[in-house]
Parts: structure tokens; C-alpha cells; sequence
């Protein structure tokens, strides 16, 4: 979502819901991708839906050293969509993806391909990163491995629609998000207002405070 172009837009509210529609809009369409292999390749850092945008795709591969924070609530209680409801549980299980977009804290590349949240971590530099892709793609592609993971691809697409549409998870997601920017907490909108505007807040987040989250776990972040 580009949060400078919703806070300068005569209706925030508005702009909000068409940005993450039109984000929902591309998940949608790489999701239903059947007959093709998708492959997202992080060379830069990202949160939020730029993760979840990433976790759409077959392979997810990052850079080393770079951090993603996937995980809404730091922009006013965010409830998120982009099918994380159905793309993080599939990586990691229900009671972990819980606990990452519960706990708000950045994860290294590193722990991400520990803990499954993304397939493989590689390239100190961009341009390292993207040869050792092509490789990865190229060696991929010319395998045996192919075209049997398309069919299964295809068989898993079926049987995961049976049990839940992909339209069920993004309208239930829709739903929570329409009450973050229509609904009477204005949470979503002063964070958005204080992000773009660069506004530091006055004590520092409970989530970064360890001091004061007694239940916090450190096991999944970085480094």
C-alpha cells in the first residue's frame, strides 16, 4: 500500500480500500497461476504486504541480510490481507504465523529459512543474489523435477480450493480491513498520518520495549 499517496488523497478511507484491493487483485492472479512456476526474489528489505506479495509465489528466496517484518499491527492494529490467512499458515502452521504477526518483530532472511517462511537464503550482494537465482532457476527448469511439481502444483490448488475458496479467505480479510479504515478506531489512520509525516511517537513501542512484554519470545527473530 503506498501510504503517501493515501494520506494526501481527498479520502484516505477510500484510497486505502483501493490499494489493497488492487494488491489483493495481483496475490489473486499469481495465486491461481496453475500451469507456471512463480518465484519471488527479495534483494531489499520488506514488511507487511511486500512479504506476504512474496509468499504468493511457489519459491521465495532473500538476499543474506536482508529483514522482513511480516506483520500489519505497527501501522494502527492493521489486520492485513494479500491471503496471508492462507499463505503463512500453509509455511509455518497456525500457532507459529500466529506468533510472528503477533510479536511485530523483524526476522533475518537467515531465521526466515529456518523457521520455513521462505526456501532458501543466498548472495551477499544484488547482483550476486540474482546470478545465484538464475542458476537456481535454470538448473530448476531443465530437471526432471518440473513439470511433475506443476502437476502436483495443479492437484493441491484443486484440493486446497475444495476445502476453502481463495474468495472466502480474501473476503474475510477484506472484511477486518474495511473496519480499519472505515470502522471508529482511527488507530490505522493516525499511524498512517504519523508515518508519513515522520513523526516519531512518544515512548517507545511496547513491542520494541522488551522490558515490558512479559511474553515475549525470542527464539524466531533476528538474527
Amino acid at each position: 500500500m503506498n501510504l503517501n499517496t493515501i494520506e494526501a488523497s481527498e479520502s484516505p478511507a477510500d484510497e486505502s480500500w483501493r490499494n489493497i484491493n488492487a494488491m489483493d487483485d495481483v496475490c489473486e492472479e499469481i495465486l491461481r497461476t496453475e500451469d507456471k512456476l512463480t518465484v519471488s526474489g527479495m534483494q531489499g528489505n520488506a514488511g507487511a504486504g511486500g512479504v506476504f506479495l512474496a509468499l504468493t509465489c511457489d519459491f521465495v528466496f532473500a538476499r543474506e541480510g536482508v529483514v522482513l517484518n511480516p506483520h500489519y499491527k505497527n501501522i494502527g492494529n492493521l489486520y492485513g490481507s494479500e491471503f496471508r490467512t492462507y499463505t503463512l499458515p500453509k509455511r509455518i502452521g497456525n500457532e507459529k504465523g500466529k506468533e510472528i504477526m503477533e510479536n511485530r518483530m523483524p526476522i533475518s532472511s537467515k531465521k526466515a529459512h529456518q523457521i520455513g517462511l521462505i526456501d532458501g537464503v543466498f548472495g551477499k550482494t544484488p547482483e550476486e543474489f540474482k546470478n545465484k537465482l538464475k542458476k537456481w532457476l535454470y538448473n530448476f527448469l531443465s530437471s526432471g523435477d518440473y513439470e511433475a511439481f506443476i502437476k502436483r502444483k495443479k492437484e493441491e490448488r484443486v484440493i486446497d480450493e475444495i476445502r476453502k475458496p481463495l474468495s472466502a479467505y480474501r473476503e474475510e480479510e477484506l472484511e477486518k480491513m474495511k473496519l480499519n479504515f472505515y470502522g471508529f478506531d482511527t488507530s490505522y489512520h493516525i499511524a498512517r498520518y504519523y508515518f508519513v509525516k515522520r513523526m516519531l511517537p512518544f515512548r517507545t513501542p511496547p513491542y520494541l520495549a522488551l522490558h515490558r512484554r512479559l511474553d515475549f519470545n525470542s527464539d524466531l527473530y533476528i538474527p
